[in-house]
């Protein structure tokens, strides 16, 4: 039963493999298409397709999405435009998030919403609703099995733990989410970035400096290659190093303000936005430069009408109401810092009514100022007895998680153990098996090797007898063609011996009629004046070259001896001139090459030059095989 279970969950296994692998092309193809889908699209507008939209109107965006984008692309392009939604609007983006689950109902539209209500939530200081979606969406991510999602959440979490004033909680679910981030990929991303500007505000509430600049330093120097807009992330870091710096080195913090608004100045003609307005404030005035201060100050506050609701609005009031309290403004210092009082974040309350407690001193209403610093003393007893109170619960609920843990790992290792003896008695049946089929199935080769080779001694003995039949038809086919051979051999030489005497008769006709001809030019010339060479030296130079009537003459003994030789030699050879031929005529009787100069009346030289060229022409590589070419021809 224990090895039907353990097969089971391998072909479990397997088929899950196999379904992630199907799914993960599915996904590529489906991306594939997306992109393709909506680059035809930006070509075809000259721009980014889906910018065209009215992002103002969610309603009207679906619309239009569901008339011109194909069905499966719309959820993605949906998302898209989501991103591209104004975040000043929550009700409109709640509503955004609210179509998108009602028209593409599933469980990552769903996960994805509620990722995107907890980050509302927490700008809005509603904890508790941002932690029940954060829940659901924790949820959903790890049944679909989503690392990188879940990091997601733990980084919102560790978010909402640090606005609560629990740093240490807040580290921990911050490198949580960085453990996953590294798991899924550890290319720097925008995921990456966002971590390490959190993981260093957590450590600036710990009041840990080094950790928290050495964070900030380290997404300030990491690689932006894959960042669409490098520029926008480099400046949310520098707002982290104009913090850090602040308390301690207001200058550094000014010049990390300045870089911050050059950076932004060179992409963007636009004024400055609030935050970047009140980080060169705050620099200045922690410089002691409170009148440089005022108006980068006073610029940001007037910049945020209406966004009372938002976490950080406040910031803007406590700072303006410290400058003015550094000018000697006390009712314009009094009338920001009472609006900063309404903050949600109770880690800088203390400090606000340390300044108004001044405030009211300085005016001479010592009763508000006693009232103001009994509850700035109120609020840093609440918050260090919470920190304190906070530790013993961290180091006991680490306490109890880590017994858990030893606990778990003991059953673990116990599962482990009967998981590995039940294996082990799984694979000693199976390697069992293994033998006995190994032993069955060498035992039947062996039968069938014995009785192929019986087969093959009786197949060698048919062959042995089939080969000495052969040999015995070889040897007398053998002598059979070595007679034909030679009498083929003796008709040849007949034949040959016949051929050269009928070859050398038709010479010896050829001289005669040239020594007749000599004779006749020898009558009919006159006689050479005394002291000349000698007559014979003389006469065969003046016979430059046989008359056509002599090669006629010549040419029809030589057909009667050679019948057809000249058709076959033209026929072969077409581009043969009729010197040459003439000359291949006379080389075939056997002409040397003193003969046949004195034969056509030209020098050795040019008969030497006749063979060269005709050599040339037949595509004999040497001149020498020209004379046995000749004689095998016809």
């Amino acid at each position: 039963m224990a090895s039907c279970f353990h097969v089971r969950q391998i072909w479990q296994v397997l088929f899950f493999v196999f379904l992630w692998f199907v799914c993960g092309n599915c996904q590529d193809a489906s991306s594939n298409a997306y992109h393709t889908f909506f680059e035809w699209q930006r070509a075809t507008h000259d721009s980014t397709y889906l910018d065209h939209y009215p992002i103002h109107s969610p309603d009207s965006c679906l619309l239009r999405l569901k008339a011109e984008v194909p069905s499966p692309l719309q959820a993605e392009a949906f998302q898209s435009l989501w991103y591209r939604l104004p975040r000043n609007a929550p009700p409109k983006s709640f509503h955004f998030l609210s179509l998108y689950e009602k028209n593409y109902p599933h469980d990552t539209v769903r996960g994805f919403a509620q990722i995107m209500r907890a980050e509302f939530y927490i700008e809005l200081n509603k904890m508790d609703s941002a932690r029940v979606c954060l829940e659901e969406a924790y949820n959903i991510y790890h049944r679909l099995g989503k690392n990188l999602d879940i990091s997601d959440a733990k980084l919102l979490l560790g978010r909402i733990q640090n606005y609560q004033n629990n740093p240490a909680a807040a580290l921990q679910s911050y490198l949580a989410a960085l453990d996953l981030l590294n798991a899924h990929d550890t290319t720097f991303s925008e995921r990456h970035l966002i971590l390490y500007c959190d993981i260093a505000v957590a450590y600036g509430r710990s009041h840990d400096l080094a950790k928290e600049r050495y964070w900030l330093h380290k997404a300030w120097k990491a690689n932006y290659a894959q960042f669409d807009d490098p520029w926008k992330y480099k400046t949310r870091v520098t707002y982290g190093l104009c913090n850090s710096y602040l308390p301690t080195y207001p200058d550094s913090s000014v010049l990390w303000a300045n870089t911050a608004k050059e950076i932004f100045e060179k992409h963007l003609k636009v004024p400055l936005p609030p935050k970047l307005s009140l980080m060169l404030g705050r620099g200045y005035f922690q410089s002691g430069r409170c009148a440089e201060a005022l108006p980068h100050l006073l610029g940001a506050y007037r910049k945020n009408p209406n966004q009372h609701e938002l976490y950080g609005y406040y910031q803007y009031s406590n700072a303006l109401g410290k400058c003015y309290q550094c000018l000697g403004r006390l009712d314009s210092a009094e009338f920001y810092l009472k609006q900063a009082t309404a903050t949600p974040d109770t880690s800088s309350l203390s400090g606000t009514y340390r300044s108004l407690s001044e405030v009211y001193a300085k005016q001479g209403d010592y009763k508000s100022a006693l009232s103001a610093h009994e509850e700035c003393h109120r609020l840093f007893k609440i918050s260090y007895t919470a920190e304190q109170v906070k530790a013993m619960a961290d180091m006991a609920a680490r306490y109890e998680s880590a017994q858990k843990e030893r606990l778990i790992s003991e059953l673990e290792t116990a599962h482990q153990l009967v998981l590995l003896q039940n294996l082990l008695i799984t694979l000693s049946l199976l390697l069992a098996l293994a033998i006995a089929l190994a032993l069955f199935f060498r035992q039947r080769r062996r039968r069938r090797l014995l009785e192929q080779q019986n087969q093959l001694l009786a197949q060698e003995k048919k062959l042995l007898t089939q080969e000495n039949q052969l040999a015995e038809a070889r040897a007398l086919l053998h002598e059979q063609e070595l007679e034909r051979t030679q009498a083929t051999l003796q008709h040849t030489q007949n034949e040959l011996a016949t051929t050269t005497a009928q070859l050398l008769g038709l010479k010896n006709q050829l001289i005669e009629e040239l020594k007749l001809r000599f004779t006749d030019h020898l009558a009919v010339d006159e006689v050479p004046p005394p002291g000349s060479a000698s007559t014979e030296g003389q006469e065969i130079p003046r016979m430059k070259i046989l008359t056509e009537k002599d090669w006629a003459k010549f040419r029809e003994r030589f057909e009667e001896q050679l019948p057809g030789f000249v058709g076959s030699l033209k026929s072969q050879y077409p581009a043969m001139t009729t010197a040459e031929i003439r000359l291949f005529m006379l080389m075939k009787l056997n002409f040397d090459t003193l003969e046949i100069s004195e034969a056509v009346g030209i020098s050795k030289e040019s008969v030497w030059r006749s063979r060269h060229r005709l050599s040339k022409k037949l595509g004999l590589t040497e001149t020498g095989d020209l004379d046995g070419f000749v004689l095998e021809f016809g």
